[in-house]
């Protein structure tokens, strides 16, 4: 679809680009001037819609017609298509119908590949060969690989100490350059190489949320409509942030009749989304606690665009403590799919949103599963005992497991 960028500020409309630094016309009175992506809907051929067709949720590009893409053919790995599972064993003492967007699936083994898919597809065509990322790990891994398929030569990846061994390796893999930096420091890196020319690959951008539309049109189909409640990990919150406006987008075009509540939840340690709802506060309130298990989730601020997306859809938000966070891991697991923290953070608060009374008796509640338990080693494997090294004989057997042989 064709489409325009708007600076939420001075409301001045640029045409599609990389704007590394924001709005232009905000940047020479010294403001800060964020764009969003505006479409031009009477552009949009209908006919190209997969809606309705059979539920064929190949990949992400399968809804191209609703996405910002400026080259005619995107960079792709294969990126998005991911299934909707039922849960049936975990808690099923809870009288909903819970599901699974396992986003586990896609090709580095989360959801940031619908963000980078799009964003790398876009910055290549755009003529920048230069790339610079700061990441907790995700996001730094993704970029890495979509910039390796575009065939880009220098991207640098910014990841702190928390960034375990096997996400180092798969950034280190693709061939990018990764440097640990501490947490608090990575901006003043990642702007010093904006200002020598290096284009930031990184969320808050104007592209950074439009690829994770693809998940709530390819829920749409799932469902056969939109579920009642989306319950989502939040950092920055451009995920949250892309959700609810693909499901927007789908309410403007009359493909659905409702629109979903979003829930955000965080980590106790650092909430500033939820002290930004729970004060009424238009902006994020900065929280600069101790750091969460939840390492993805561990940014300080959240994006004014993701509080507005709560509020917009009458959702909310929950902190969840560490401990609650391991269950869940536990719990999770007994449906199959092995997470990391921060996507645990989602189940970890269906008790506690049913018990006050936002979410209610047979809603369907999506819980977006945005990385794999496989990458977190050291977070992950902190909640399980220690393995045993036995004899191999029944006597020794017998005396590590938990069951009667």
């Amino acid at each position: 679809m064709d489409h325009n960028l708007e600076c939420l500020t001075c409301k001045t409309i640029y045409g599609p680009g990389g704007y590394p630094t924001g709005c232009p016309k905000c940047n020479e009175s010294n403001k800060k001037g964020t764009l969003r992506v505006v479409f031009d809907q009477d552009s949009l051929n209908h006919d190209l819609l997969p809606f309705g067709d059979g539920k064929n949720v190949s990949d992400m590009w399968r809804y191209k017609e609703l996405l910002p893409l400026i080259p005619e053919e995107p960079i792709t790995l294969g990126e998005g298509g991911t299934p909707l599972i039922k849960s049936s064993i975990a808690f099923s003492d809870l009288p909903l119908n819970i599901f699974y967007k396992n986003e586990t699936v896609n090709p580095t083994w989360s959801f940031k590949d619908r963000l980078y898919s799009l964003m790398i597809s876009n910055t290549t065509e755009l003529g920048y060969q230069k790339l610079v990322n700061s990441s907790t790990g995700n996001a730094g891994a993704s970029a890495a690989a979509y910039a390796a398929k575009a065939g880009i030569q220098k991207t640098i990846i910014i990841a702190p100490n928390e960034c375990e061994i096997p996400i180092r390796n798969q950034i280190l893999s693709h061939g990018a350059e990764l440097v640990i930096v501490d947490f608090n420091r990575r901006s003043d890196l990642l702007n010093l190489l904006v200002d020598r020319g290096w284009y930031p690959v990184i969320n808050g951008l104007h592209y950074s949320s439009e690829g994770y539309k693809t998940i709530s049109f390819e829920l749409a189909e799932q469902l056969d409509e939109p579920p009642d409640v989306i319950v989502f990990p939040t950092g920055i919150g451009d995920g949250l942030a892309g959700i609810w406006n693909g499901f927007k987008v789908l309410y403007q075009l009359d493909i659905i009749s409702t629109l979903p509540r979003i829930i955000g939840v965080q980590s106790q340690e650092r909430q500033p989304l939820v002290r930004a709802l729970a004060t009424n506060s238009k902006n994020s309130i900065p929280d600069n606690g101790p750091m969460p298990l939840t390492i993805s989730t561990s940014g300080t601020m959240t994006g004014t665009y993701a509080i507005d997306a709560v509020r917009e859809s009458h959702g909310c938000a929950y902190a969840i403590s560490r401990n609650n966070v391991e269950q869940s891991i536990k719990e999770t697991a007994k449906d199959g799919l092995f997470v990391e923290p921060a996507t645990a953070l989602t189940t970890a608060c269906l008790r506690p949103a049913y018990e006050d009374g936002n979410i209610d008796k047979g809603e369907s509640i999506v819980c977006i599963s945005t990385g794999t338990g496989i990458k977190w080693p050291i977070g992950v494997g902190s909640i399980f005992p220690p393995v045993s090294t036995i004899e191999p004989t029944i006597d020794s057997l017998k005396k590590v497991i938990h069951f009667e042989l």
